[in-house]
C-alpha cells in the first residue's frame, strides 16, 4: 500500500504530513521565489479531471476484483491546485465497477468529530463535477467540514445498484477513517445526482451506518420508469456497446444498469427510484414509494422556474405533492432561474440550513425495505420472497415499554436489540403486532441478557426460543391477524 493510503487510513492527524503541497510551490535551490505558475489550479485540476489521472470512462470501469480477496484496494492522488482535496480510487468495492471520489479535508477544522458533505454529480460528467463547479467545497472549507463527491461508478449511473454500492463503500471508508459526525451526514444533488442522492438517502437509514441528517434535492431525476419514457431515443439504430460506447441516449443506460425495461424489469426500477410515477397517468404508486422512509430527515427541494427539461419539472413538482402526503418535512424552494444549471441551487444558503439540522433518532416509522437482510434503522429485516419491496410501520413506546409493528406484507423477521428503541428488558416487554398477508411473522431480540419467566399472547401461555449463547429471544405469531405479546423477565 501507497504511504498516501497509510495516512488516509490514519486519519487527519497524519494527512498533513504525508500530503503533497499541491498549490504550494517551493524556493528553488538559490533561496529566490518560484516564478508564478503559468497555469492556474482549475485549469490544473481540469487537466486532471479530464484526460490526466482523475479522469474516468464514461462507462466506468469494470472491476473484476483483486486476487481472489474482498478487501478494498486504494489508489490516493492530490488534486492539482487544491491543497487538502484528493482523487480516490477503490477497487473491490462488491458492485462490479471501480469506484472514484473527491476527498477534501479541512484545513483546520475545529476539535471533535465534524459534519460530512456528500455532492452528487449530474449526469454525463465525471465526480469532479460539484468539486469544480459548484462553491460547496469552498464552504465545507470555511465551515470545518469534510466534503465528498463520489462517481457512483460511471457517469451515467441513474441511481443504479452499482452507484449505491459504491457509494455506500465511499461513505464508509471516510467514516471510519476521519472523525465524521454521524448525525451530520448531508447529501446534495443535482438533475441525474438529486434523483441518486434522494434513492440513497430513502434506502440507507441503518441507525448503525453512514446516513443522511437532511437532504437537498435540485430537480433530480427521481423516478426512473418516467425519465425512461420522456427521454429520447433513437431506437438504438447506432448505439455502441453498453455501457461506454457511442450515440448511447439516457433509457439506453437505465436498461442496462436495471437489466431490462420497466415493463420487463419493474421491480429494478422502481428500487431505484424515490416515487414511481406513471409515465400516461402522472399517477405515483403508493406500494412502491420509497419516499415514505424520508420522513425522519429534512428535505429541501430546488426547482428553477425556467428549468429547460420540463419532465423533469414534473417530476420535482409530482415529488414535492408525494412528500407532503406523506408527512415528510419538505421546503420547497421555486428559483427565477432559466436554465438546468447547479447556479440555480443558493449554496451558500443550502449549507446554512444544513448547518441547522441533526439527525434525531425516529421513535416511529413507515418503512419500506427492498432487499432481504437490509438494515432500516436499528431494525434487520428479513423477507418472505426476495425481488420484493416489504413494508411495514412501527412504533415504539418507552413509557409502556412496548413495540407495535402493523401493516406488513412479505415480512419473515425483524431482529432489533429492544434497548436500541429506548425499550427495556425488565418487567413486561411488549410487542403487538398485525400483518396484511396473513403469514407468520418473528421478533428476534438481541442483547437479552436472560431468558423470560413467561411469554403470553393475548394473555395465553406462548412458547418462545431463548439462546443464551448469542443473548436471543425468538417469537413467533403465526397468522398476523392482530395479537398482543408480553414477555416477562
Amino acid at each position: 500500500m501507497s504511504k498516501n493510503l497509510f495516512c488516509l487510513a490514519l486519519g487527519t492527524l497524519f494527512l498533513g504530513a504525508c500530503a503533497p503541497g499541491a498549490g504550494t510551490p517551493a524556493s528553488n535551490a538559490n533561496g529566490n521565489p518560484n516564478p508564478p505558475p503559468t497555469v492556474t489550479p482549475m485549469e490544473q485540476a481540469l487537466e486532471f479531471f479530464s484526460s490526466g489521472p482523475g479522469s474516468v470512462p464514461e462507462g466506468g470501469t469494470p472491476d473484476v476484483g483483486i486476487g481472489g480477496t474482498t478487501a478494498m484496494g486504494m489508489k490516493i492522488l492530490p488534486v492539482p491546485g487544491y491543497p487538502g482535496a484528493y482523487n480516490v480510487v477503490l477497487r473491490n468495492t462488491g458492485s462490479g465497477y471501480t469506484e472514484s471520489f473527491v476527498l477534501q479535508i479541512p484545513s483546520n477544522p475545529p476539535p471533535g468529530p465534524r459534519p460530512l458533505l456528500v455532492a452528487f454529480h449530474r449526469a454525463n460528467v465525471s465526480h469532479a463535477d460539484p468539486f469544480l463547479w459548484t462553491t460547496f467545497p469552498a464552504e465545507c472549507q470555511a465551515r470545518g467540514w469534510y466534503f465528498v463527491a463520489p462517481l457512483g461508478g460511471s457517469q451515467r449511473h441513474f441511481s443504479s445498484l452499482v452507484s449505491q454500492i459504491n457509494t455506500q463503500a465511499v461513505l464508509s471508508i471516510v467514516s471510519s477513517a476521519y472523525p465524521i459526525d454521524s448525525t451530520r451526514i448531508y447529501g446534495v444533488g443535482f438533475s441525474m445526482g438529486g434523483g441518486a442522492a434522494a434513492t440513497y438517502a430513502a434506502r440507507h437509514v441503518d441507525s448503525n451506518a453512514p446516513h443522511f441528517a437532511a437532504l437537498i434535492n435540485h430537480t433530480g431525476t427521481i423516478s426512473l420508469a418516467h425519465a425512461f419514457a420522456n427521454e429520447p431515443d433513437d431506437n438504438d439504430q447506432d448505439d455502441g456497446p453498453l455501457p461506454g460506447g457511442a450515440n448511447l441516449e439516457a433509457s439506453d443506460l437505465m436498461e442496462f444498469w436495471n437489466n431490462g425495461t420497466p415493463s420487463t424489469a419493474a421491480f429494478s426500477f422502481s428500487r431505484c427510484s424515490t416515487i414511481d410515477i406513471d409515465p400516461l397517468t402522472g399517477a405515483v404508486d403508493p406500494a412502491t414509494s420509497l419516499a415514505r422512509n424520508l420522513r425522519g430527515i429534512p428535505v429541501m427541494t430546488v426547482l428553477a422556474t425556467g428549468d429547460t427539461h420540463p419532465y423533469l419539472s414534473f417530476q420535482t413538482q409530482t415529488w414535492v405533492s408525494q412528500l407532503s402526503s406523506l408527512g415528510v418535512n419538505n421546503t420547497f424552494v421555486s428559483v427565477p432561474f432559466v436554465g438546468h444549471s447547479w447556479d440555480a441551487l443558493d449554496q451558500n444558503g443550502a449549507c446554512n440550513w444544513f448547518a441547522a439540522t441533526s439527525f434525531v433518532e425516529p421513535s416511529s416509522g413507515n418503512e419500506l425495505a427492498d432487499e432481504d437482510g437490509q438494515r432500516v434503522h436499528h431494525f434487520q429485516v428479513a423477507q418472505d420472497q426476495s425481488g420484493q419491496f416489504t413494508p411495514f410501520q412501527w412504533y415504539a413506546d418507552p413509557i409502556a415499554n412496548r413495540l407495535s409493528v402493523w401493516g406488513s406484507r412479505n415480512l419473515r423477521r425483524l431482529t432489533v436489540d429492544a434497548q436500541t428503541l429506548g425499550l427495556s428488558y425488565l418487567g413486561a416487554l411488549r410487542w403487538n403486532h398485525s400483518n396484511f398477508d396473513g403469514t407468520p411473522d418473528e421478533l428476534l431480540l438481541t442483547g437479552v441478557p436472560y431468558p423470560p419467566m413467561q411469554a403470553l399472547r393475548d394473555g395465553q401461555p406462548a412458547l418462545y426460543n431463548y439462546d443464551a449463547q448469542l443473548g436471543t429471544c425468538l417469537i413467533t405469531d403465526t397468522d398476523g391477524a392482530g395479537h398482543l405479546w408480553q414477555l416477562q423477565f
